[in-house]
């Protein structure tokens, strides 16, 4: 009974998007925004999509005269770095610190429910 319920709590903890156990969010964060040319990041957000099969999204401020080049090398860095954290599908929306959006609709949203999920915010 007690395994059962234990597999049930961690299936439930998976399908409401939790941050997974293993992850620590303040070193995903340092992980991120140690990797040259990020500025910083908000809206963090990391969850399991399977059991031991970790995904994170976020938006990552950097600067803007980046090249699409430039700014390629820069997510496959950030890539690697999350992938020897157990983070191996990640989307990463880029911005500059001049086009920030904190009044958008989205980031309003991500505040409003970041007690709730875990999420990093602005």
């Amino acid at each position: 009974m007690t395994s059962g319920w234990r597999v049930t709590k961690d299936a439930i903890h998976v399908l409401m998007e939790g941050t997974p156990k293993n992850v620590e969010l303040d070193d995903i964060i340092n992980t991120i925004e140690r990797v040259p040319g990020v500025v910083g990041i908000h809206d963090l957000h990391v969850w399991s999509i399977t059991s031991g099969q970790n995904a994170l999204s976020c938006h990552a401020v950097v600067d803007g005269d980046l090249t699409i080049n430039e700014s390629q090398i820069l997510l496959q860095s950030i890539e690697h770095e999350l992938d020897h954290k157990g983070i191996s599908h990640v989307t990463i929306q880029m911005e500059n610190e001049a086009d920030l959006h904190d009044d958008s609709l989205l980031c309003k949203i991500d505040q409003q429910t970041s007690a709730h999920n875990h999420n990093y915010d602005h």
